[in-house]
């Protein structure tokens, strides 16, 4: 799907075929069109060729897809490092609910039924907005990193965050912020839910946009009052002993 930064991974495994290169976890997504399936057997060339290359796949959907198409290569299975992160603070007072949409092809809701449930909301809530994604590119890495600690403090000022973005869902999990994700295009957000959160009891997925089911979910959560995250530094065993 992002083609620019898949040039920039093949160029790197290209350059540096003796290296060990680990590819962190992320999830795989080549269209099923002529080129789509172009992408993806160029992707396959490339990779095969690096004896020591390790794939690692968020969610079960693109474990299965590495495991298939990439078998010279070895894949294993790890949440999104940004999981690993604890960015949980008590020292905010919590209130509104943060809207963080995406505006891309890999989102499903319709324009118009995310204006009407805003113009709903406004009603009876006060509501933010919030992108995870910013433009950085002439950003020094010092400025990249106030902004990342600016995102994140607008979650940790919110009682509520909906999101179709999967780093929306990710940063309410490491900064304790209740959540209300909607699944995305290519289910990526439906799949590291299913593999690594479905357990969090203030982090709700539903599969699509449904003003009823989100309604509902705003109800209970914006009265939940425990916002503790859940921190599980094993599940990156395999990973840490790759890097050793």
């Amino acid at each position: 799907m992002y083609d620019d930064i898949e040039y920039c991974r093949q160029f790197i495994i290209q350059q540096f075929p003796d290296n060990k290169i680990i590819s962190f976890p992320q999830t795989i997504d080549f269209s099923n069109t002529i080129s789509g399936e172009r992408a993806l057997q160029k992707a396959v060339s490339t990779y095969s060729k690096h004896d020591n290359l390790i794939l690692s796949a968020r969610e079960i959907k693109s474990y299965e897809t590495y495991k298939k198409f990439f078998p010279h290569n070895k894949v294993i299975f790890s949440p999104d490092v940004v999981l690993s992160l604890n960015e949980q603070s008590l020292k905010y007072e919590r209130e509104g609910i943060t809207l963080c949409f995406r505006k891309d092809s890999e989102k499903t809701t319709k324009l118009s039924d995310e204006e009407q449930f805003i113009k709903s909301l406004n009603k009876n809530y006060q509501v933010k907005h919030q992108d995870t994604h910013i433009d950085a590119s002439n950003m020094t890495v010092e400025q990249r990193e106030v902004e990342l600690q600016n995102i994140w403090t607008v979650f940790k000022r919110s009682k509520l965050v909906i999101t179709d973005r999967l780093h929306g869902m990710i940063f309410c999990k490491i900064t304790g912020t209740p959540c209300i994700a909607i699944d995305n295009s290519n289910h990526k957000i439906s799949g590291v839910y299913n593999a690594w959160l479905s357990k969090i009891e203030n982090i709700k997925m539903i599969p699509d946009f449904n003003y009823v089911e989100i309604k509902k979910h705003i109800d209970s959560l914006m009265s939940a009052d425990n916002h503790t995250i859940h921190h599980n530094d094993e599940l990156y065993d395999q990973l840490k002993k790759l890097l050793d």
